[in-house]
């Protein structure tokens, strides 16, 4: 009898594409787990300096700084407990700085 010419995987060579595969995703997952993170930090940060920025601008264009950080943006509170994940923030309206 003839062997037909067969084509595919045999199983142990499935075996080790998913092997090399799961491996991958071990290495791949916590790298985007902390790169997520630091996006979030840096999108924190870079709001504050918006929020300071525009306080900056208030204060050229009325000659003061605002007094709340709500007075530089209606939502400012609400946006910055949304994108810094914490109400841990101040507002010095001395020097108009979100930190």
């Amino acid at each position: 009898m003839k062997k037909l010419n067969q084509k595919g995987f045999t199983l142990i060579e499935m075996m080790i594409v998913l092997i090399v595969v799961s491996i991958l995703t071990l290495l791949i997952i916590p790298n985007a787990a902390n790169y997520i993170t630091k996006a979030n930090e840096d999108g924190c940060v870079a709001y504050k300096n918006s929020l300071t920025s525009q306080a900056v601008a208030i204060k050229l264009t009325n000659g003061a700084y605002p007094e709340t950080v709500d007075s530089i943006d209606s939502s400012a509170t609400n946006n910055l407990t949304k994108i810094c994940g914490t109400t841990n923030f101040s507002y010095d309206k001395a020097t108009g700085e979100v930190k």
